[in-house]
C-alpha cells in the first residue's frame, strides 16, 4: 500500500487499493489500459482502469506499447498502452489454489480460481471464476513502524471474487462473431489514523465491476472489417466512520463507458519495396460520472460524448534482403487521429515511426507523436476536503495550525504532449537465444495535470510554493475557504485565531513538466542437453523537471520522496530442466532524497531477491497428470524499508517512503494448480 504520500502527480496515489499499470513510471493516467483491445471504465477513485479483477487463469498474454500511442488509440496512452489478452482457443479445464503469508506477521492471502474451455469446429467457449482475500498488515506488525499508530494498517485487507466468460462463433466462412464480459467486486477496509492525538477513521470501500463487448469480423477480399461495440462501469462506495468522533459519512463514485466502432485494415496498394498496408477507424464514446457524498451534500453529474477517425499506414521504403549490406530493410509508420470531443474542442494527434534493418538481427527505431488527454471525472469532481494539522507538520514552529484544502477542480484544462523516442534491438543470428533492446525517450507535457505542492511537508518552507500559500488567513478567509467542505481535525480543538496559513493544494495544470529516460532489457537462453538456462535483466532510468507556473523555477521531481527513483534494475536467472525450473531475482532501487525535510536527508538505495521453485509432474495419467507445484519468496532476505524521516511529519511514526518500498517484508506462497 501507498501510505503518507504528497506525490504531485495523484494518479501515483492509490485511494480504493486497485491496481493499474503504471509504464515509466508516470502514473497510471499516463498508461491506457485495454481488456482485448477495448476500454475499460476507469476505477471510479482514480484515474485509469483496475485490472485486478481480471481472473491471471483467463490471460493469454500482455501486449506493451511503450511510446506515446494517441495517434491510434486515443487519450491516456501519453506512456503506452497495455493489452490485456485473454484467451479463446482453451480446451480443458484446470483449477488452481495459492496461499501465502508474510513472515513478519499479517497480510496472509489465499486465491482459487477455476478455468474451463471448448473449443469446437467453428465455436469456441471460455469461463473462469477467481475468488482472492488478503489480511491486513498493521504498523504495530512491523519493528520499523512500532512508534506509528498500532492499528494503522500498512496493507488494506482485501477480499475479491470475479467472473469472466468468453465465446465465438464462425457464422460463415468469412464471418466471425464473438463476445466477452468480466464481473468482479472487490471490497477493502483500512483504518486510518495519522497520529495518537488525531481521531481515527475505519474505511471500507465496496467496487463492483462490469465489462462487456462484442464483436463481427468480417473478410472482403484483401480486406478485413471488425465492427464492435462494448460498455463497461465502475463504481465505489466508500463508507467512512471516524471512532472517536462518533459520526460516519459515505461517498459514491460511478463510472461507465461506452463505445462502438469499426476498424478495416488490409493491403492498400502494391509498391516495387512490398505492400503498403492500412487502417481505418471511426468511432463513438460516451462517458458518465456521479459523484456524491453525503458531508458536503456533494452530487455532481457528469456526461461527454467523443467522435473519432484514425488512419494508419506502413509504407515499405526498402524491400528486406540479406544482400544489401546495411541496408536489410526500412519501413515507415504514419498515423494520425482526429477527435471531436463535446467537452473540449477538437483535436488532432500525430505520431510518424521508422525502423531500419541495416543488416538481418539488428534493428533500429525511432518514433514522434503528440498526444491529448482529457481530465479525468475524478480530477474535477473529487470532493474538496480541508485538514487542520500543527503547524510542525510542515516543519513550522510549534504553538499554531494550519489549514490544508485539497481535492477536485472543474476548471482543468486537457493535458498535451509531445514525445519522442529512439531504440535499437539486437537478435545476432550467430549467437542463438541473444536479445539485446535499449530505448530513449523524451515526453514534453504541457498542462500536466497536478497537485502542485508535490511535497506537502515543505509548504510553508519553500518560496516555490508561496503562490498557493495564504498566511496569516482572517476568521472569514478561513471560514470562505472551507465553506461547504468536510473539515477533518488532526489537532485538539478549532481556534481560526491560531490558524497562521491556509494551504491550497487543489488539483491544477502545471505549466510543464519533461521526462526523460532510458529503458534497457538484455536476454539470453542457453541450451544444456535436456536443460534450459536463461538469462535475463532490464532497467530503467528516469529523470522528470517540472515548473508549476510561468514565472516559476524548474526544479527535479525525479530522485526525491514519494516520486519515482532515478534508476531500477531488475535482473535474474531461470533454470528449466524436464519439469523442474528454478528462478532467482535480484530488484534494486536507487537511493533518493528525502527532500521534504530540511535539512534534506538520504534514503538509502534497497537491494532486494526473489526466488521461485516449481515442479511439473509428467505422469501422463492418475492424480499427479497435469499437477504442477510451486513455491515462491519475495524479498527473500526479509528486508526493511530504507530509513526517511518526511513521510512520518505527515504520518506519525511511519520512517520509509512507501511509494518505492514496500511494508510487506519476506512473503512466502505455496501455489497448486491440477490441469485436467
Amino acid at each position: 500500500g501507498v501510505i503518507a504520500a504528497s506525490s504531485g502527480v495523484g494518479s501515483n496515489q492509490n485511494i480504493s487499493n486497485s491496481s493499474s499499470p503504471n509504464l515509466r513510471g508516470l502514473g497510471p493516467g499516463a498508461t491506457l489500459t485495454l481488456l482485448n483491445g477495448r476500454r475499460l471504465a476507469n476505477d471510479a477513485y482514480g484515474r485509469s482502469a483496475d485490472i485486478s479483477g481480471v481472473p491471471l487463469e483467463a490471460v493469454s498474454r500482455i501486449e506493451i506499447v511503450t511510446d506515446g500511442s494517441s495517434a491510434v488509440y486515443g487519450a491516456d496512452a501519453v506512456a503506452g498502452v497495455v493489452n490485456l489478452i485473454l484467451r479463446n482457443d482453451y480446451d480443458g479445464a484446470e483449477v488452481s489454489a495459492r496461499i501465502g503469508t508474510a513472515t513478519q506477521g499479517g497480510g496472509t492471502e489465499q486465491t482459487y480460481s477455476a478455468l474451463v474451455g471448448k473449443t469446437g469446429m467453428n465455436w469456441h467457449a471460455l469461463a473462469s471464476v477467481e475468488y482472492s482475500e488478503q489480511d491486513p498488515v498493521l504498523a504495530s506488525d512491523r519493528a520499523f513502524t512500532s512508534m506509528a499508530v498500532p492499528n494503522t494498517m500498512l496493507l488494506w485487507q482485501q477480499e475479491r471474487t470475479s467472473l469472466f466468460a468468453s465465446g465465438g462463433i464462425e457464422i460463415a466462412p468469412t464471418v466471425t462473431a464473438s463476445f466477452d464480459a468480466l464481473y468482479s467486486e472487490r471490497s477493502a477496509s483500512y483504518y486510518n489514523q495519522t497520529r495518537t492525538t488525531a481521531a481515527g477513521a475505519i474505511v471500507d470501500i465496496d467496487t463492483p465491476a462490469l465489462s462487456a463487448g462484442g464483436a463481427i469480423e468480417a473478410r472482403l477480399g484483401n480486406w478485413n472489417l471488425r465492427m464492435v461495440t462494448e460498455g463497461s462501469r465502475s463504481e465505489n462506495t466508500g463508507f467512512n466512520t471516524y471512532s472517536t468522533l462518533a459520526y460516519s459519512f459515505e461517498t459514491r463514485f460511478k463510472n461507465t463507458n461506452w463505445h462502438v466502432g469499426s476498424v478495416v485494415d488490409g493491403t492498400l496498394l502494391e509498391l516495387p519495396t512490398g505492400p503498403v498496408h492500412a487502417a481505418f477507424g471511426v468511432g463513438h464514446q460516451e462517458e458518465s460520472n456521479t459523484t456524491q457524498s453525503q458531508v458536503g451534500v456533494q452530487y455532481l453529474q457528469g456526461e461527454r460524448q467523443l467522435d473519432y477517425l484514425f488512419s494508419e499506414f506502413l509504407v515499405p521504403l526498402a524491400s528486406p534482403s540479406d544482400h544489401r549490406v546495411g541496408f536489410n530493410a526500412l519501413e515507415l509508420n504514419l498515423s494520425a487521429r482526429y477527435e471531436d470531443h463535446s467537452a473540449f474542442g477538437t483535436s488532432l494527434t500525430p505520431k510518424i515511426g521508422i525502423r531500419y534493418v541495416p543488416t538481418p538481427g539488428l534493428t533500429f527505431r525511432g518514433t514522434w507523436g503528440e498526444s491529448f488527454k482529457v481530465p479525468s471525472f475524478y480530477d474535477m469532481n473529487v470532493e474538496q476536503g480541508a485538514s487542520l494539522y500543527p503547524s510542525t507538520t510542515f516543519q513550522y514552529p510549534a504553538g499554531s495550525k494550519v489549514l490544508y484544502i485539497a481535492g477536485g477542480n472543474p476548471n482543468l484544462k486537457p493535458e498535451q504532449s509531445e514525445s519522442w523516442t529512439i531504440g535499437a534491438e539486437y537478435r545476432p543470428r550467430n549467437i542463438p537465444g541473444l536479445e539485446i533492446t535499449g530505448t530513449y525517450y523524451s515526453i514534453d507535457y504541457t498542462d500536466r495535470i497536478i497537485r502542485p505542492i508535490s511535497l506537502t511537508t515543505r509548504a510553508l518552507i519553500d518560496s516555490l510554493y508561496d503562490p498557493f500559500v495564504t498566511w496569516n488567513p482572517t476568521a472569514e478567509q478561513q471560514a470562505s475557504a472551507i465553506s461547504g467542505m468536510r473539515l477533518t481535525n488532526y489537532t485538539v480543538g478549532y481556534d481560526p485565531s491560531t490558524v497562521i496559513a491556509i494551504v491550497s493544494n487543489l488539483n491544477a495544470n502545471a505549466t510543464a513538466q519533461k521526462i526523460e529516460g532510458f529503458d534497457f532489457g538484455f536476454r539470453k537462453t542457453i541450451n544444456v542437453q535436456n536443460a534450459k538456462i536463461q538469462l535475463f535483466g532490464i532497467g530503467s532510468w528516469i529523470t522528470i523537471d517540472q515548473a508549476l507556473l510561468p514565472t516559476s523555477p524548474i526544479f527535479r521531481v525525479s530522485g526525491t520522496v514519494n516520486n519515482p527513483a532515478d534508476y531500477r534494475v531488475r535482473a535474474g536467472v531461470t533454470f528449466d530442466r524436464e519439469g523442474f525450473a528454478a528462478t532467482a531475482v535480484v530488484n534494486h532501487v536507487a537511493d533518493s532524497e528525502d527532500s521534504g525535510v530540511t535539512p534534506s536527508g538520504r534514503i538509502a538505495s534497497l537491494t532486494t531477491v526473489d526466488a521461485n521453485l516449481s515442479y511439473r509432474f509428467d505422469a501422463s495419467s492418475g492424480p499427479l497428470s497435469g499437477l504442477q507445484v510451486s513455491l515462491s519468496a519475495t524479498n527473500l532476505f526479509d528486508l526493511d524499508p530504507p530509513y526517511a524521516y518526511s513521510p512520518s511529519l505527515l504520518y506519525q511514526g511511519i520512517y520509509f517512503d512507501s511509494t518505492n518500498a514496500a511494508a510487506l517484508g519476506r512473503f512466502v506462497a505455496l501455489t497448486v494448480r491440477k490441469r485436467f
